[in-house]
């Protein structure tokens, strides 16, 4: 009986194939990017601020 090696050559080929079907990103969209993350995590805090306050305040 021999035991055979596990290999994951077929799933690294996979990973790659689909990986590049995309081409080359523009530096451009991630700016793009980044600049819409940023602006909703500054949006997410700012309701919190606002929020925040007014839990505090309405408790007796």
């Amino acid at each position: 009986m021999t035991a055979s090696t596990p290999s994951s050559e077929s799933l690294e080929r996979d990973a790659a194939h689909i990986n590049t079907r995309h081409g080359k990103v523009d530096a451009g969209e991630i700016a793009i990017g980044v600049i819409i993350g940023r602006t909703s995590e500054f949006f997410d805090f700012f309701v919190y601020a606002i929020a925040s306050p007014r839990s505090w305040c309405s408790r007796s």
